[in-house]
């Protein structure tokens, strides 16, 4: 089955980049043309909509944390408990990167970007409390991120396609990493700005918008793709444009950015790589085999740890492979920049190991939600729709009963 899921998961990649470079080369029809502008009452609904959806999984998750440390102090005993990486967001926007005594394992958090900490600094400068403060700051984000991708969705394919995106963006299992004080949120609004400033063609703000890409997240960098799939595309109809280039160095910009600080806080701009491999036991790896891996770990953890068998290593092989086909399923719709920014994050975000995360940042990927609405039409697009929104409650529901959930 390990062998099985390589040979798929290389084949699907494989058949849906060769589908983005013919369409690319002009070998293949190109998708739509962009449409109309979209419908800006449309798109403030999704905002609110998405507000008040984000508001009701947070409550969800202050309740819990509530019910499970009655008394003072209750919000933050939960996340401090070792759930996920907020604790380390914390303090970093605390005490900030070094190799001092500060906090504990100071010396390793250089593996976390910067962009989230030091924004939660900006924000904590004026006394606001961290926890409160970060889900605040997420839930805005998230309502944000939800509204661009109805934008670039519907100036394609219309509002009713637009609202489908950001439905199925907004309702997909793990969507309340959104609204938790991590960096989904933040990097899904700034993937869709980035999607959404190349599209209008605004390549200073598409810059710009990399460079905060590439300083949130590692793959940030992958996204330099669709700025690229454009200015390739002008070549092949012999049309010089140098704006896509500047737009596809902000986020190499970006990254760049973090190796400095790798330099200036260790002595090696490349210091995460290791602490990942020998404190996490992580190590870059070929992205075809990721999705085999979290098969091997699924069964080796069935016996003993069969929450971790299930939620972990299923659930990333699923995940994996899932996202992969929908991207292969909807090739032929999707702009061909899209579809190979998408393609490079998801090698980006699987080559690794193992990912136990990997159903957390696949969440990310701009295209997806308009993948999703892409996938089928009528009834079928609504059954599609009802079924990701109960594999998300259910999702959302193991993780607030203290499944391992990452």
């Amino acid at each position: 089955m390990q062998m099985v899921l390589e040979l798929l998961t290389a084949a699907l990649f494989l058949l849906a980049l060769a589908l983005a470079l013919g369409r690319l080369s002009g070998r293949l029809p190109a998708a739509p043309a962009p449409l109309q502008p979209p419908d800006r009452r449309a798109e403030r609904a999704v905002f609110l909509a998405a507000l008040v959806l984000g508001g009701g999984m947070a409550a969800a998750v202050v309740l819990r944390a509530v019910l499970l440390f009655p008394g003072a102090g209750a919000f933050e005993t939960y996340f401090e408990g070792g759930l996920l990486d907020a604790r380390h967001y914390r303090d970093l926007a605390r005490w900030g990167y070094g190799r001092g005594e500060d906090f504990f394992e100071q010396q390793l958090m250089i593996v976390f970007f910067p962009l989230f900490p030091w924004l939660m600094r900006a924000l904590c400068a004026v006394g606001l409390p961290f926890y409160p403060a970060a889900m605040a700051a997420n839930l805005l984000l998230f309502a944000a991120g939800a509204a661009l991708t109805f934008r670039i969705t519907a100036r394609r394919w219309g509002t009713r396609c637009g609202l489908f995106a950001a439905a199925f963006a907004a309702l997909m299992p793990g969507s309340f990493f959104f609204v938790l004080p991590l960096t989904e949120a933040l990097f899904f609004f700034l993937s869709a700005a980035f999607f959404d400033a190349v599209e209008r063609r605004r390549w200073t703000l598409a810059a710009l918008a990399g460079i905060a890409l590439g300083l949130t997240r590692l793959p940030g960098v992958t996204l330099a793709a669709l700025p690229a799939a454009v200015f390739l595309g002008g070549l092949c109809r012999r049309q010089w444009r140098w704006g896509p280039l500047a737009a596809a160095a902000g986020p190499v910009v970006g990254v760049a950015g973090y190796l400095a600080l790798n330099a200036s806080v260790t002595g090696d701009p490349l210091a995460f790589l290791e602490i990942q491999r020998t404190h996490w036991h992580n190590r870059p790896g070929l992205f075809w085999r990721t999705a085999g891996a979290m098969w091997r770990q699924f069964c080796s953890w069935w016996e003993s740890e069969r929450a971790l068998a299930v939620f972990v290593g299923l659930w990333s092989a699923l995940a994996l492979i899932g996202v992969l086909a929908l991207l292969a399923a909807a090739a032929r719709r999707l702009p061909a920049g899209w579809l190979l920014a998408a393609l490079a994050c998801f090698a980006a975000v699987s080559a690794s190991s193992w990912t136990p995360s990997a159903g957390r940042y696949l969440l990310c990927l701009p295209a997806l939600g308009p993948a999703l609405a892409l996938a089928a039409e009528g009834w079928r697009r609504r059954l599609l729709l009802a079924l990701t929104a109960l594999a998300g409650m259910v999702y959302f529901a193991a993780f607030l009963t203290g499944a391992p959930v990452f």
